[in-house]
């Protein structure tokens, strides 16, 4: 059995989920950047201290 009634509230939420996610695509995407950012100068420093110390694997 399909209820239509249910259907369209669900189709509801989808859409005010999608909206939500439209609507802060940008913040998200900025604090994505943000942590790639951080790993990078992360991995930059390992790196660095690596090569300052080559015994040290």
């Amino acid at each position: 059995y399909f209820d239509m009634k249910s259907f369209g509230w669900l189709n509801a939420w989808w859409k005010l989920i999608i909206l939500v996610l439209l609507r802060y695509h940008t913040i998200v995407t900025a604090m994505l950047n943000e942590f790639n950012i951080l790993e990078t100068i992360i991995m930059e420093f390992v790196h660095r201290h690596a090569n300052l110390h080559p015994t040290i694997n």
